[in-house]
């Protein structure tokens, strides 16, 4: 959820079925027939088998359609002959690619990389063949925690509210005028059961306005006229960095998203003074961030503009290119996911083509989605899979959805189900379905239960 305002320089804010584990009844994905038999597979806590009395011997592979990667299944084979009655056969287990899964000729199979694989069962000249596709598991996810006081927006969501000073309070900006409701809130999303967290980062070039070009913050905004953090907000993010560990989060998306004159969408044609300011903003705060969390056991990742992907407005596309190239150049692409995705048919495949301008494509992807997910991922895997097969491998952050939202949670684990999309966690953002609020109607995501379901499936 990215805005685009900063006063009198802009305007107006820019508003901008898998069986669950345990199931007792997977789909039979093959048979083959080829002789007087049968065969039955079964895997701890799931069983399917077939029992075919004719002239002919069924050998079926029972799998589901959906492993984890480290996720071990025991598969056990039993022959039945009406004639001779039950007997154990020696079975052959093969798999089409030991990278994805290997099996043992015991038939125990250990799922070990993201892709699709062959697994075949063969008695003698009899075989039988199913296709199973590997994820990742999925993460325990979070929220963005990006307001810890949105005050008198939530009776009166007016842009005159937003931008009156002391309404909005931003995690980073503001830190230092009520730290200990930050400390309490990390400490209730994480008892709530959150283990990720993003940080997003709106800021700005004040000197253009003299009204506010020496403010702290102005709205959701913090002054970058420096091309660095002001000393209060280098504090205030050490701070609020050092409580994400203290904590216990395993996970952090640091996030940037320029505003007003430092938003390049804004900028009628290229300017290289505005570039190299948020250049240097971004490059200083990543340091800060790298060096409060360095030794701790946080995975990082950087979204570098937030929802740029494949946007034809003003020059931003122009510098997503110039922004990837410096910064992969510098940093490499182990820990950025480039520019996230507010998805919109035809963004990702503008977004790859652009990273592809550079020679290198991001790791992972990050998506924000508000309702209709099944839809909307659909488009996703389509321009993924037409960008070659391996994008489908990657890993798929949905990394801004409905606040606790049930709805979204289910079109979710199905897109990961049916559409076999790597899905490996889902951010929030405190924005509830069908709010009467444009951007927050919460002042903080203190509850995930509905998104924390998707880990017990």
């Amino acid at each position: 959820m990215c805005y685009g305002a900063v006063a009198s320089f802009l305007s107006q804010v820019r508003y901008v079925s898998f069986p669950r584990r345990g199931s007792s009844k997977p789909p039979l994905n093959r048979v083959l027939s080829l002789g007087l038999a049968a065969m039955v597979i079964r895997f701890p806590g799931i069983e399917g088998s077939i029992l075919r009395v004719t002239n002919q011997a069924a050998l079926t592979v029972v799998a589901p359609p959906l492993l984890e990667v480290g996720q071990t299944v025991t598969l056990r084979a039993v022959i039945k002959d009406t004639a001779a009655g039950s007997r154990p056969e020696h079975v052959t287990w093969t798999s089409s690619d030991t990278g994805v899964a290997k099996v043992t000729s015991d038939g125990v199979v250990s799922a070990l990389g993201v892709g699709q694989v062959t697994l075949t069962a063969a008695i003698g000249s009899v075989t039988g063949s199913t296709v199973v596709q590997v994820l990742l598991p999925l993460d325990v996810g979070g929220s963005n925690y990006v307001m810890y006081s949105v005050w008198s927006y939530l009776e009166n969501p007016t842009q005159k509210t937003w931008f009156t000073p002391g309404v909005m309070r931003p995690v980073i900006g503001a830190y230092h005028l009520d730290s200990a409701t930050v400390k309490r809130q990390l400490a209730s999303m994480y008892a709530n059961g959150q283990r990720s967290i993003a940080l997003l980062l709106w800021y700005g070039d004040f000197s253009s306005d003299s009204r506010i070009s020496d403010s702290l913050i102005y709205g959701h905004v913090v002054n970058a006229k420096l091309g660095h953090l002001m000393p209060r907000h280098v504090a205030n993010l050490q701070r609020v960095l050092t409580l994400i560990r203290e904590t216990g989060y395993r996970h952090l998306v640091f996030r940037f998203d320029g505003q007003g004159p430092s938003r390049s969408r804004e900028w009628k044609t290229w300017d290289e003074a505005k570039y190299q300011l948020n250049w240097r903003f971004l490059t200083s705060t990543q340091a800060i961030v790298d060096s409060v969390l360095s030794g701790s056991n946080i995975a990082i990742l950087y979204d570098l503009d937030a929802e740029a992907t494949g946007v034809e407005v003003g020059q931003q596309r122009a510098y997503a290119v110039r922004l990837w190239r410096d910064y992969t150049a510098l940093f490499g692409t182990q820990r950025a996911i480039g520019f996230s995705i507010a998805v919109i048919p035809g963004r990702l495949t503008k977004g790859i083509a652009d990273y592809d301008r550079v020679g290198s494509r991001p790791r992972e992807y990050a998506l924000d989605i508000y309702g209709d997910e099944l839809r909307t991922l659909t488009y996703v895997r389509n321009e993924l899979l037409s960008a070659g097969s391996d994008e489908l491998k990657k890993p798929i952050i949905i990394l801004e959805d409905f606040y606790d939202d049930a709805q979204s949670a289910k079109e979710i684990l199905q897109a990961r189900s049916q559409l076999m999309l790597n899905i490996r966690t889902v951010l929030q953002w405190p924005l509830a379905r069908g709010a009467r609020q444009a951007h927050f109607s919460i002042d903080y995501p203190a509850d995930y239960s509905a998104y924390l379901d998707l880990n017990s499936r």
